[in-house]
C-alpha cells in the first residue's frame, strides 16, 4: 500500500490528498511567519503566497511500504479520522427511524380511520333510507295481508255456514 509523506514534518497520510491538505496547512503558517519577518510586520500577499493554494505534486514524497516492515509507532498516524458527525448522524438513524416509522403508520391509520368514519355515516344513511323503504313496503305488505286475511276468513265463514 503506498503512503505519502509531508517534507517538513515527515508524517504519513494513506491518500495525496491528504497530505496536500496537512502540507497546505504548512506552508500557510510558514508564509505567514515569513511575510512577518520580511515586511516588518505586513501581511500582504501575492497570488504565489496564497494560503489556500496547495503545495505542488513535486514537493510531496511518495514512500513505499514493505508489508513485513515494523512501523507500530507509525500505525496511528496512518490510519485516517473517522468523522464524528458521521456516526452521531448513523447512531441518531438508528434510534430515531424505528420511532419515525410508527409514527407515520399512525399517521396513516388515522387518515384510514377519518375515511372509514366517513364511510359508515354514508353507509348508515343509506342504511336508514332502505330500512325506511323497507319498514314502507312491510306496511304496504301487511296492509295487503291483513286484506288477503280478511278474504279469506269471509271465504271460509262461506265455508262453515253451508
Amino acid at each position: 500500500m503506498a503512503s505519502y509523506q509531508c517534507d517538513r514534518c515527515l508524517k504519513q497520510f494513506s491518500s495525496y490528498y491528504n497530505v496536500r491538505r496537512h502540507k497546505a496547512d504548512h506552508c500557510a503558517y510558514a508564509k505567514i511567519d515569513d511575510n512577518a519577518s520580511m515586511d516588518g510586520g505586513g501581511s500582504s500577499y501575492s497570488d504565489e503566497q496564497s494560503v489556500d493554494s496547495f503545495p505542488d505534486e513535486e514537493s510531496v514524497t511518495e514512500t513505499e511500504e514493505d508489508e513485513n516492515s515494523e512501523n507500530s509507532g507509525d500505525d496511528d498516524e496512518i490510519k485516517e479520522e473517522i468523522d464524528p458527525w458521521a456516526t452521531m448522524i448513523d447512531d441518531a438513524k438508528a434510534t430515531v427511524r424505528p420511532e419515525y416509522d410508527e409514527f407515520m403508520k399512525t399517521l396513516q391509520m388515522d387518515g384510514q380511520e377519518e375515511k372509514c368514519e366517513a364511510k359508515c355515516e354514508e353507509c348508515e344513511a343509506k342504511c336508514e333510507e332502505c330500512e325506511a323503504k323497507c319498514e314502507a313496503k312491510c306496511e304496504n305488505c301487511e296492509a295487503k295481508c291483513e286484506k288477503c286475511e280478511a278474504k279469506c276468513e269471509a271465504k271460509c265463514e262461506k265455508y262453515e255456514d253451508a
